[in-house]
């Protein structure tokens, strides 16, 4: 094009750390913390991307400001209907409650999912859970096991511990998420 040689040639660029803007960093570090809570709700329920959602963010005004000004983005990024901003409290009665930030962000459940047979799927996995973590920690505790078994199916059945006892509290924080 004979601009100038080419780009994969050419040395790296300099940083420039005056045309860093920490503030700007920090409000779209806000709005992301957002966006990644309501996927990730999305994502834990079962709930597609094509599904569009309704939600309110119960926030202060300064931190209501960033989003009102990235609504367009956040309801794209979010797949939402609408998103509400307000800083009076908000009814968690039928919706599905996360915190992000300092903001209380409420997804209503109506016609989306059935909070009561959700709670009771959690629960049943979350039962689930806890009898093979009770199993496992029995095992650990019994000196025949631990002296007889091989140190890799000692050290797998630790880990299994470890992956039981944090599924646990993904699904508590999902119990909690829903009000059950």
């Amino acid at each position: 094009f004979g601009i100038g040689g080419s780009i994969v040639l050419a040395d790296w660029p300099d940083a420039h750390p005056e045309h860093r803007d920490p503030d700007a960093e920090g409000r779209l570090a806000f709005a992301e913390g957002v966006v990644t809570a309501i996927r990730t709700f999305r994502s834990v329920h079962g709930l597609p991307p094509s599904r569009s959602l309704e939600v309110q963010v119960r926030v202060e005004a300064d931190r209501g400001a960033i989003l009102a000004d990235l609504d367009g983005e956040i309801r794209r990024l979010a797949r939402l209907d609408s998103l509400e901003l307000t800083d009076a409290p908000l009814d968690p009665a039928g919706a599905a409650r996360l915190m992000v930030d300092g903001a209380e962000v409420v997804i209503p459940l109506g016609g989306i999912l059935d909070p009561a047979a959700e709670c009771e799927r959690i629960r049943k996995r979350l039962r689930d859970v806890e009898a093979h973590a009770a199993r496992a920690k029995g095992k650990l505790t019994n000196e025949g096991f631990l002296s007889k078994a091989p140190g890799d199916v000692v050290v797998a059945e630790r880990r299994k511990v470890s992956s039981l006892e944090e599924e646990r509290g993904l699904l508590e924080s999902q119990l909690a998420e829903l009000g059950c």
